[in-house]
């Protein structure tokens, strides 16, 4: 919840997997993943200072604590610095650890003073090796003697069940474009001697009718913003009060086994008695026929039809749930032995058209200077964070 409204019904962890790759069938054929290890059962006691600042609560293996970011939330100042407003960018962290195998894995979620939400995973930990031949080094980098390291890629899921002012959602697509004025809506009855460019930047937005158009493969040469909003409800503006769903546009997998990584994002109808999870612990045994396919097939392991997560369903005021995969490609250098530092990747959640204007004006972390003079502290406007 946010300011006293429900914001997200469930954010959850879904899987972590490991692909790896070399000249031997041992490597070559390590595809992980790590819920078969049941991972949530290996989170260990966090170390203070370390894994989190020591002022943090501790909840057995979960710290929470609040973090400033060292850069302001917004901020301006007018009239030569004869005044100047700005606010702290305080995020409140809850994070956990799961060392499994040779990685450690952090999952954390980062709430903001503005009601946006930054969730992910980080990885460390020791690099996989195999016996060190010249014939592998097309598959990784020798960090030692007789080492190589392998080349692999770490893939996160999550899943994010938003409910916007209730479950009866829908999926808000905005493209951004760039194309002749004659082709953007409300300038057809111009000026035709009116000095601007014979091509500009606009926004189309439409909501997507079924799961079919909601498969997200971010290209940022064609960027899109996706959001969920409630079907009904609009702000002061006219505009459908709903948060986007901001991708980092990660890898995606470049193996020809069907997987969750195969799309950034999948926005699908939520269906807790058949689609509680993305994947089951059984799935690396047939990584070909996953227990749940991302997409509608026609077969599974026994030859019986199989419904995907994304099948065609409707969109329209429903209850929505975003599958969302991020990751990183991992070349080795020999920096990362014997231990591989942090690496991170996070999706954010923001409000898009949700409220009037920004709801982190009135904070009591604002702060305010007249003629160099700091003014009375605002007072706050009941923000909170309830988990």
């Amino acid at each position: 919840r946010f300011m006293g409204a429900r914001i997200a019904y469930e954010m959850s962890l879904q899987e972590l997997q490991a692909i790896y790759t070399g000249r031997q069938p041992y490597m070559a054929n390590k595809y992980l993943f790590d819920s078969v290890f049941n991972y949530g059962s290996l989170n260990r006691q966090l170390k203070a200072g370390v894994d989190c600042p020591v002022e943090a609560t501790y909840f057995d293996n979960i710290c929470v604590f609040e973090h400033d970011a060292g850069i302001p939330l917004w901020r301006k100042d007018h009239q030569g610095n004869k005044f100047y407003a700005g606010a702290k960018n305080t995020k409140l962290v809850v994070r956990s650890v799961f060392p499994v195998g040779n990685y450690d894995y952090l999952v954390e979620a980062k709430f903001n003073p503005d009601g946006a939400i930054d969730m992910g995973f980080a990885a460390t930990g020791q690099l996989f090796m195999s016996h060190y031949d010249k014939s592998e080094e097309a598959f990784g980098t020798k960090v030692h003697d007789e080492a190589l390291a392998n080349v692999h890629a770490h893939f996160a899921a999550f899943k994010v069940d938003l409910d916007i002012l209730g479950q009866k959602n829908c999926v808000e697509k905005t493209e951004v474009k760039y194309g002749p004025r004659a082709d953007i809506p409300g300038t057809e009855n111009d000026n035709p001697n009116l000095h601007v460019p014979e091509k500009n930047m606009y926004i189309n937005r439409v909501f997507v009718d079924t799961e079919d158009e909601a498969l997200v493969k971010v290209n940022n040469q064609a960027p899109v913003q996706w959001k969920v909003a409630s079907c009904s409800e609009k702000n002061t503006w006219g505009y459908h009060r709903g948060y986007d769903i901001l991708h980092p546009n990660t890898p995606l997998a470049i193996s020809d086994e069907p997987s969750f990584n195969d799309y950034h994002m999948i926005f699908a109808k939520r269906k807790e008695d058949t689609e509680e999870y993305l994947t089951t612990p059984v799935d690396f045994l047939s990584i070909n026929e996953p227990v749940l396919s991302v997409t509608n097939i026609d077969r599974t392991v026994d030859g019986s039809e199989a419904q995907g997560i994304s099948n065609g369903e409707s969109l329209k005021e429903t209850d929505v749930v975003t599958w969302i995969s991020v990751g990183f490609y991992h070349v080795p250098r020999v920096e990362d032995n014997p231990v591989t530092n942090i690496v991170e990747s996070h999706f954010r959640l923001q409000p898009s058209n949700y409220f009037d204007e920004n709801p982190s004006i009135d904070l009591g972390q604002t702060d305010r200077y007249r003629n160099g003079k700091k003014q009375e502290s605002t007072p706050a406007a009941g923000c909170s964070v309830e988990l």
